[in-house]
């Protein structure tokens, strides 16, 4: 992200085309008899990546039919061929495997674990013994040869074609797409799901209400708990809605206040302030906050919130700048004063 590319902008766009026509990717777990064995399919691209040309090692874990997890790593060192990578890629199934089986036991279940590949280069080395020729791969991979020889994790051969780990590191076309991930009992739809969007929803108004009800507790007892003011809306509704949970003596204006109304909205000039001051007393007042943009005394000490409407049918006097809004009326307001000095002297020296 920091240096994109114009290679990273087709990728980008790849994927745009992608989550486009297939949005939704749902795992589907069927009923079905306890197969007692988890089979882990393997795959490598040799040298996938053009600037490091490091390997990319993906696989699947299923048990039955339920494919219960995938994934797809870049390699961290550099295969010198392609029996090499796909060694590497089959020695992580085969931790994945081992993870899942001990998963298993933990619960109770008894399983064993079957690899298939479809690289007969790099099963020929798991089933000899040493490294004879291939002495610069890494020796933490020899485990795996004393695993299948012990009968641990069997290797299986299959066709290349049958192969679903092919999802995790190549590019293929969409019919072989569909086939892998129905062989993984997944489905793409369309559409959000719709358990998602009631939780979205729920957890909306929840918080919807939650503010409302620190809003509305504001304005009925003085002297609330909470830290500091704060914005419980922000124009999401034509309003700006300034909650003070802190005691203050003057009124609220929306100038210089944190995430407050930016340069491009207007706000009209009426201002609706309420609350409940020290004494006990709940109040409610409007006025015009752009006469003294300056904040005026109230009187006690008060808690409550402010209320400010967004003008939608503004002129283009003032275009959308609210802060020039405020620097306009100050002016306009010293130009008056100046003006009715010059007219009282005028009229003083007319009279004389």
């Amino acid at each position: 992200m920091s240096r994109p590319t114009t290679g990273s902008i087709r990728r980008l766009r790849r994927i745009g085309r992608y989550l486009l026509k297939h949005p939704r990717l749902v795992w589907k777990f069927n009923m079905q008899s306890d197969p007692g064995e988890i089979v882990i399919r393997t795959d490598a691209d040799w040298a996938g990546c053009r600037r490091s040309r490091k390997s990319t090692s993906g696989g699947t874990s299923s048990v039955g039919n339920h494919c219960i997890k995938a994934w797809s790593k870049t390699q961290a060192v550099i295969a010198k061929s392609s029996a090499e990578s796909e060694l590497y890629g089959v020695v992580r199934g085969a931790c994945e495997g081992l993870g899942v089986k001990t998963l298993c036991e933990d619960m109770g279940s008894q399983v064993s674990v079957r690899l298939e590949l479809d690289a007969t280069a790099a099963k020929g080395i798991l089933d000899r013994q040493g490294l004879a020729k291939v002495r610069h791969i890494d020796v933490n991979c020899l485990w795996l040869q004393e695993q299948c020889a012990k009968k641990l994790i069997p290797l299986e051969k299959i066709p290349g074609e049958h192969n679903s780990a092919d999802l995790m590191t190549k590019h293929l076309a969409s019919p072989v797409i569909i086939r892998h991930t129905e062989k993984l009992s997944l489905e793409f739809r369309g559409g959000r799901a719709e358990k998602a969007a009631k939780l979205h929803s729920v957890v909306k108004r929840d918080r919807q209400a939650s503010a409302l009800r620190k809003a509305d507790r504001s304005i009925v007892s003085f002297g609330d708990a909470s830290k500091c003011d704060y914005w419980s809306e922000r124009g999401e509704k034509g309003r700006w809605v300034r909650v003070h949970v802190t005691p203050r003596t003057t009124s609220f204006a929306p100038g210089n206040a944190p995430r407050g109304p930016g340069r491009k909205t207007r706000l009209v000039e009426m201002r609706s302030t309420q609350g409940v001051d020290s004494v006990g007393r709940r109040f409610q007042q409007e006025d015009d906050w752009t006469r003294n943009p300056c904040p005026t005394t109230v009187g006690p000490a008060w808690t409550g919130r402010t209320t400010f409407l967004v003008d939608k049918n503004h002129t283009n006097l003032y275009g959308t700048d609210q802060r020039r809004q405020r620097i306009e009326v100050s002016n306009f307001t010293s130009a008056n004063a100046d003006m009715d000095l010059d007219y009282d002297d005028g009229s003083s020296t007319f009279s004389s």
